[in-house]
């Protein structure tokens, strides 16, 4: 299918707005993931902080004891650091993406491990009364160093954290102040498009109008055109019956002057006068036949229900009279289907049917067959579909359509009178039923003619 220039607009204007679907929920995703990593930044500061408060009570707790030498202070030592070595645990497990503040957690545990050897072995020194108070500061600040690097690492990852935190919070408002501009460029960029299709569909919709305008002028001049149209037919047949009736009435008084004054002796004469009996008949058939078939060009009439296998049965009551002819009807279905027809239509398209079965029998089979099988179709188009056959004369298989054709005839006119009109006003009834109509045939067998109504 090939778009047009609106239908083009509004599938960019389409694209736009998915587009700016998709950027949004990107920008949020990332707005969203920014907020965590500083949420997580947060934490690991507070996790440090901890760290830090412990170390502290450490440290408070190694001075008080060199102080008084009062064993209470180790065990609020011991207690400190074991909540202290928790604290860098804990810690160790929230920067686990952070190489560099994994390497710090570990250097930060070494550290306190050195520090606590350095303090028992405080202990064990202070314990010593054999060592002098110049002995034991020269003790106290060797140890030094030990809380020195603990500090120092702890700095260390601080300042890392405060970077991380600078810097993820600069991402947060980056995003924050990304979505409004999204948002206010793809909008407008849809609504210019989404306008100017808007404007092409109008430009579009009011040039159809105008083109409907037109065409429902052609149609109105069209119908007045049928109108006027069959009204000349009817007076233009009228006008040609007329010569037509005078010929066949002077003929007919030519040949009772001619027989009371000479005695019929003349036999070409009469010939002659018979052909232009037959001539003028046939001649009047046609212009009847003319004139019904342009009445039925896109003609509806009100329409009812009738049950079509037993209107068949009644135009076929009439020429039972003969003895030979037999007739049988089939119902497939099992139910009497009921059909929405033009019932002055419907029996023109019934009589001619059966008036071509009894016109093109078989003069060699002693009796004239004539079946009808209904049968409803089901599909995509439902329909209800009669089928009338016969044992006549038939035709070759290539003519099936050529049958349905105005002024189609296959056998010689002199043989079997007609117009070949009779198929053609059949299939132009059914053209204004919505329904189809078919022939199959095998010459010298019989012939079969199929009508569809809508279901």
């Amino acid at each position: 299918m090939k778009l047009n220039f609106t239908n083009k607009l509004f599938i960019v204007a389409f694209v736009l707005i998915s587009l700016l679907g998709v950027s949004t929920i990107y920008i949020f995703g990332k707005l969203n993931d920014a907020n965590d990593m500083v949420v997580h930044t947060y934490q690991v500061q507070k996790q440090l902080q901890l760290v830090e408060r412990e170390f502290l009570v450490t440290v408070a707790a190694q001075r008080s004891f060199l102080l008084t030498s009062d064993s209470v202070y180790t065990s609020y030592y011991d207690r400190a650091s074991e909540r202290m070595y928790a604290s860098v645990d804990s810690l160790k497990s929230l920067v686990k993406d952070n190489e560099y503040q994994m390497l710090n957690c570990d250097t930060l545990k070494v550290s306190l491990n050195r520090r606590d050897s350095a303090f028992n072995a405080e202990i064990s020194y202070f314990n010593d009364s054999s060592n002098s108070k110049e002995q034991r500061n020269a003790k106290i600040l060797s140890n030094l160093p030990h809380s020195q690097e603990i500090v120092r690492v702890y700095r260390n990852m601080q300042y890392e954290e405060e970077k991380h935190i600078t810097m993820r919070k600069e991402n947060v408002l980056d995003n924050r102040a990304a979505i409004p501009f999204m948002i206010i460029l793809t909008t407008l960029g849809a609504i210019a498009i989404l306008v100017q299709a808007v404007y092409f569909l109008n430009k579009r919709l009011r040039t159809k109008r105008l083109s409907l305008e037109k065409t429902n002028a052609l149609v109105k001049q069209l119908n007045q055109s049928n109108i006027e149209l069959e009204r000349f037919a009817f007076v233009a047949s009228h006008d040609l019956q007329e010569p037509l009736r005078k010929i066949q009435i002077f003929s007919e008084r030519f040949r009772t002057t001619f027989l009371k004054k000479n005695g019929g002796n003349d036999a070409d004469f009469l010939k002659y006068l018979d052909r232009i009996e037959n001539s003028a008949s046939t001649m009047s058939s046609l212009v009847s036949d003319l004139l019904e078939y342009s009445k039925l060009q896109g003609k509806v009439l009100r329409k009812e229900n009738l049950d079509i296998a037993h209107l068949f049965g009644n135009k076929i009551t009439e020429v039972l009279a003969d003895g030979n002819v037999s007739y049988k009807y089939y119902n497939k279905s099992k139910q009497s289907p009921l059909v929405s027809v033009m019932p002055s239509q419907i029996d023109q398209l019934l009589q001619n049917l059966v008036d071509n079965a009894v016109k093109y029998r078989d003069s060699s089979k002693p009796l004239l067959k004539l079946e009808l099988e209904y049968e409803k179709i089901e599909g995509e188009e439902s329909f209800h579909k009669f089928s009338f056959s016969d044992n006549g004369i038939g035709f070759e298989p290539q003519y099936k359509e050529k049958i349905f054709d105005v002024f189609s005839r296959l056998v010689n006119k002199q043989e079997i009178k007609g117009t070949g009109m009779g198929l053609s006003i059949c299939k132009q009834i059914m053209l204004n039923h919505d329904g189809k109509i078919e022939a199959s045939s095998i010459l010298k067998e019989g012939t079969t003619i199929s009508i569809y109504f809508p279901a």
